[in-house]
């Protein structure tokens, strides 16, 4: 009975230590290293909004946009302390996707206050940027 309470100590703390916190995910963000940590992601459904945002932009960054959407999409904007950006970034994701309907929705959706050239001038909108009359006049 010990040796089965100790193994299942050790096998807690394994599992544990393969998922990582959502500092880590803010840090590997940061410090563009997604790709390293990318094997230690939660994949559970069961994750805050705040994790699932950042393991959004991580999966996002290494070329996983499909999973990328799929948990912005789950992310609850009425529990997370800044809905615009999550907004923006389903719009990035779709924007590479090329669902630029979509993309469009995501920024029509923010506060004109709150775009900016810098947060439309980036890469993941680059061919809206030059195609699309309607992201142009945004």
């Amino acid at each position: 009975m010990r040796l089965f309470l100790l193994l299942l100590f050790f096998s807690g703390n394994i599992f544990a230590f393969q998922s990582l916190e959502i500092k880590e995910l803010q840090k590997a963000i940061l410090e563009e290293s997604c790709a390293a940590v990318l094997t230690q992601i939660d994949t559970s459904k069961v994750v805050s909004n705040r994790y699932r945002f950042y393991r959004a932009i991580c999966l996002s960054r290494t070329g996983n946009q499909v999973e990328a959407l799929e948990d912005l999409d789950r992310v609850d904007l009425t529990k997370v302390a800044n809905p615009n950006n999550v907004q923006y970034w389903r719009a990035k994701v779709n924007a590479l996707l090329q669902n630029e309907e979509a993309a469009l929705n995501h920024l029509r959706q923010l506060p004109s206050y709150w775009l900016n050239y810098r947060l439309l001038n980036r890469v993941e909108f680059e061919q809206m940027r030059t195609n699309n009359i309607e992201f142009q006049a945004l």
